[in-house]
């Protein structure tokens, strides 16, 4: 996911969230690190272990894992963003994507990237 517009995910905030909702979920900081990334994540989803990465800027989170989990997951993170933000879903080359509103349904997502 990305935000394309001036918007950015709080690091702070996105992480009390994820672990609200989803207490089990196991993450490493990498705020002391030289990567891109802020935070690893794995969490014990439905049908898979997703796996993601929050990186720095706020501006995107990576993730993967089984289809639907990563749908529910990007519907998820698109609710902790304001409605008046430019979000995407996209895979990891950008080779598909799809604008993602507060209204974006599962089902749209997953038949986006079907049929990409």
């Amino acid at each position: 996911m990305i935000i394309r517009s001036e918007g950015v995910f709080p690091f702070a905030e996105f992480k009390d969230r994820l672990l609200e909702r989803w207490p089990t979920a196991l993450t490493r900081d990498l705020e002391g690190t030289s990567r891109q990334a802020l935070l690893d994540f794995e969490i014990s989803m439905a049908r898979s272990t997703l796996y993601g990465t929050f990186f720095r800027g706020g501006k995107s989170v990576s993730f993967s894992g089984d289809l639907a989990d990563c749908a529910a997951f990007a519907h998820w993170c698109r609710l902790l963003i304001p409605a008046n933000e430019d979000v995407m879903f996209c895979d990891e080359m950008v080779n598909m994507s799809l604008d993602l509103n507060l209204d974006t349904t599962l089902n749209e997502i997953v038949d986006a990237v079907m049929s990409s």
